[in-house]
């Protein structure tokens, strides 16, 4: 694809993330410790881990110190307020330009804010499915992640993702995308 037709990167994300906030309002005190289809991680583990990448996130492409997440019934609008600093410093497309580290790696903060936009929608399913919430996904956002990263997946596998699932050829997108980043829809 050429950058032209690439998906806008912050539409993608705040749509990512708009559901993940959503899904942390559902979130019961006595379901923190449950087990997620992230096999090392509780829902709280999950949480933090969302709360974390969105303030690093920010962090990175606004050039700032995260601000720290909340835990407990504070996680809905911390994990609000990171999204509401990454979405502000998103606006300004030199930030999307600048080359941040991710993982040991440079890259343009416009393709790390795609990499986090995969990394919330995935983790929406995880915790709807810990959580007994609906885990339908946004089939715009489902088809445009699918697109953007299930032909690059293996330079991403690595210990970052389980083995892939495998699913019949007429799964739809959205199965064939959770079922490729190693969970059994």
């Amino acid at each position: 694809m050429s950058q032209q037709t690439q998906p806008n990167p912050v539409a993608l994300f705040e749509g990512a993330s708009s559901r993940m906030a959503q899904l942390l309002v559902g979130v019961k005190n006595d379901q923190l410790n449950s087990p997620t289809p992230c096999s090392e991680w509780t829902v709280n583990d999950l949480i933090g881990h969302i709360q974390g990448g969105a303030e690093g996130l920010a962090a990175k492409l606004s050039g700032s110190s995260p601000e720290g997440a909340q835990g407990g019934n504070d996680a809905a609008a911390s994990y609000k307020t990171a999204v509401s600093r990454t979405l502000e410093a998103a606006k300004d497309p030199a930030n999307l330009e600048k080359s941040v580290e991710a993982g040991g790696n440079e890259m343009p903060g416009g393709q790390f804010l795609s990499i986090m936009f995969l990394d919330h929608l995935v983790h929406c399913w995880d915790l709807a499915k810990a959580t007994g919430q609906d885990t339908a996904m946004d089939t715009s956002l489902v088809d445009a992640c699918y697109g953007m990263f299930v032909p690059a997946i293996d330079q991403f596998r690595s210990d970052r993702f389980a083995a892939a699932m495998t699913v019949s050829d007429s799964a739809s997108n959205h199965d064939k995308l959770i079922a490729f980043m190693g969970r059994q829809p």
